[in-house]
């Protein structure tokens, strides 16, 4: 994996007890993991102790990152999962929304992406919303997922 602020190869500094996403929505203690630091002593992530897990999840004292320049907006390392993630789940800066006389239209993209954080293939996807903040799901649209549904799963 390389370093998000400076693409440094990261080392493994030690092994400590890091929470992960599935441990803290499960209520499972930390286990010992492998924390990974940038090996470039001049980067500010290694000067303020930011390590990161062997998935690429992030771990800090230091509470305001944003005053981190991370490459491409992203603080997971190239090469992890989380790098991936960040991009198909958490990328939302091309979605737009258009208010039409009371309804709103959402235009989201759905990403495809690498390790590195590459994307790979984006998508568009149109959501109407009702005046009264409920999704609406045309009846041809509902037809097409049921036959849809019907023919993947017969029986």
């Amino acid at each position: 994996m390389k370093c998000p602020v400076c693409k440094s190869e990261l080392i493994v500094l030690e092994q400590k007890y890091l929470e992960t996403l599935i441990e803290h929505v499960e209520n499972i203690p930390p286990s010992l993991k492998d924390s990974y630091i940038c090996s470039n002593s001049n980067c500010a992530s290694h000067k303020f102790n930011i390590h990161w897990n062997e998935y690429g999840e992030t771990y800090s004292d230091f509470s305001n990152r944003e005053f981190f320049q991370f490459i491409d907006n992203n603080n997971a390392p190239f090469g992890s999962y989380q790098r991936k993630s960040n991009v198909e789940i958490y990328k939302k800066d091309e979605n737009k929304k258009y208010k039409i006389f009371g309804w709103t239209l959402e235009i989201e993209w759905k990403y495809k992406s690498n390790l590195d954080g590459d994307i790979l293939s984006k998508k568009p996807k149109l959501v109407l919303w009702t005046p009264e903040h409920t999704m609406y799901i045309s009846g041809i649209s509902m037809l097409v997922f049921l036959l849809q549904k019907h023919f993947k799963n017969p029986g």
